[in-house]
């Protein structure tokens, strides 16, 4: 049987603009106070691809790139090196557990062969993790005319942490944060 029509010489495809996120920790410029302001670079085109292209990699010359926007959502001043893809990302008052985001448009032209597609970055802020401190135990042994003390009730001043001691006198409290602490005890 005859074809009726004749593939092309050339497949012509449009660009394909992926979606990039980036997972940005705070941190917190002193104790109590807000967050640094978050500054990074986005290479918008490196999970790009051009179908087009040997290898799927965009030649400089025939591509461009845009923003569709000069902020993202949150405010954050953005800035485009339209040869290398790099944004620049400048957020000056970041919230914890917030998402920004921001688009951008490629266009792939020249070789006779052009299309667009465009694509947003996810920027996922979230919180500085501090390690809890490692807690310690206080331990120890009660005596009267150094002779072991059973049953006594060993306090840790200024709390409800309590401990009783056991037949040679021994004692130990838990998980305590790290610090100083006043002991008494008591028979009761």
């Amino acid at each position: 049987a005859a074809c009726c029509c004749e593939p092309p010489d050339e497949l012509c495809l449009p660009p394909v603009a992926m979606p990039d996120y980036r997972i940005v920790r705070l941190r917190l410029a002193k104790a109590g106070a807000a967050y640094l302001p978050v500054e990074l670079f986005v290479d918008v085109l490196a999970n790009d691809y051009d179908p087009n292209q040997a290898g799927g990699k965009f030649d400089g010359s025939l591509r461009q790139i845009e923003l569709l926007q000069e902020q993202s959502e949150l405010g954050a001043e953005l800035r485009l090196d339209k040869l290398t893809g790099l944004v620049e990302y400048r957020l000056e008052h970041a919230v914890a557990g917030a998402v920004d985001r921001f688009s951008y448009r490629l266009r792939a032209t020249g070789t006779g062969c052009s299309g667009e597609d465009s694509a947003q970055v996810l920027i996922l802020l979230v919180p500085e993790v501090k390690p809890e401190p490692e807690l310690g135990a206080i331990a120890g042994r009660v005596t009267w005319h150094k002779q072991p003390v059973a049953d006594a009730l060993v306090r840790v001043r200024d709390s409800e942490r309590v401990a009783t001691t056991d037949k040679t006198g021994s004692y130990r409290i838990d998980n305590l944060a790290p610090g100083s602490y006043a002991l008494h005890a008591e028979l009761w």
